[in-house]
């Protein structure tokens, strides 16, 4: 699985189809996978295989990425071959990055995976946690399940009327609310987006993480999945209405403060919201 790029390209068909969930479109044919894979090709980091289910033409595995030692993404893979054997297809999909995982000292190319450019070391952790959201949002449906559940197992009707108030309260407070986990680096992203527009906001720590959470700020969460179809942290609101998380969107159509700050959005809902100076 470590073998030079040019002995794997080798192995594939004239006309692969490369897909990795980095990337909107996939790469078609030897050229294009050529040059994706010699991108990623950076001293100190190890590919690993780990569960390989087996087919006749096909197979699935998982992996994990090592950075000079360090346990870093994970993923899943599906390959296919054609009739003379040659890898015809692959698909690519990565699960959110281990918690703390910042390997941006470590790789050498630093390279982007949506710019392919050399980039500084923040815009790097910015699309390793753009991918990570990526993948938190395939688990939407489990998690909204489960927020129901918590709550329930948690919280009586009582939790359930406290935490209703609460929230009543803090949307009214401040122009800006944003709810966060202490421990989650999509909580912190979203506050140092918010700090850079110089915004007045409340922040509301619900507590270090979602399964820590007590009846009452487990029936936070499953009121603000109530209300706006989403049960993820961070969730920002600006003059009362949601506006989604840091990447994923709410069930209105709001899509987050990262799109609403690339659409040039932000800093005029920010302003109309009077949490500007």
């Amino acid at each position: 699985m470590n073998a030079a790029p040019a002995e794997a390209i080798r192995l594939f068909s004239d006309d692969i189809i490369y897909e990795d969930f980095n990337y909107e479109t996939p790469f078609v044919g030897i050229p294009a996978v050529t040059e994706f894979v010699n991108a990623f090709d950076i001293p100190g980091i190890e590919f690993v295989p780990l569960r390989i289910s087996e087919g006749e033409r096909a197979c699935a595995f998982t992996w994990k990425v090592l950075v000079n030692g360090q346990d870093g993404p994970q993923g899943i893979s599906f390959y296919e071959v054609d009739d003379e054997g040659k890898v015809a297809f692959i698909r690519d999909i990565p699960a959110p990055s281990p918690r703390g995982f910042r390997p941006l000292g470590q790789l050498a190319a630093q390279v982007d995976p949506v710019l392919r450019t050399f980039v500084d070391t923040a815009a790097l952790w910015r699309a390793i946690l753009g991918v990570g959201s990526l993948g938190m949002s395939l688990l939407r449906p489990v998690f909204a399940v489960e927020a129901k559940w918590q709550a329930e197992a948690l919280g009586d009707d009582t939790a359930r009327a406290t935490a209703i108030a609460q929230l009543d309260e803090q949307l009214a407070a401040s122009p800006v609310v944003v709810y966060t986990y202490k421990l989650s680096p999509f909580s912190t992203e979203a506050l140092a987006v918010l700090d850079a527009t110089g915004c007045e906001y409340k922040n509301v720590e619900l507590g270090l993480e979602w399964f820590l959470l007590d009846g009452v700020g487990s029936h936070v969460r499953a009121e603000l999945l109530e209300r706006t179809g989403m049960s993820s942290l961070p969730h920002v609101f600006i003059g009362g209405s949601s506006v989604g998380g840091l990447y994923s969107g709410n069930a209105a159509g709001m899509p987050g403060l990262t799109e609403l700050k690339r659409r040039g959005e932000l800093a005029k809902m920010l302003e109309e919201a009077g949490a500007l100076p």
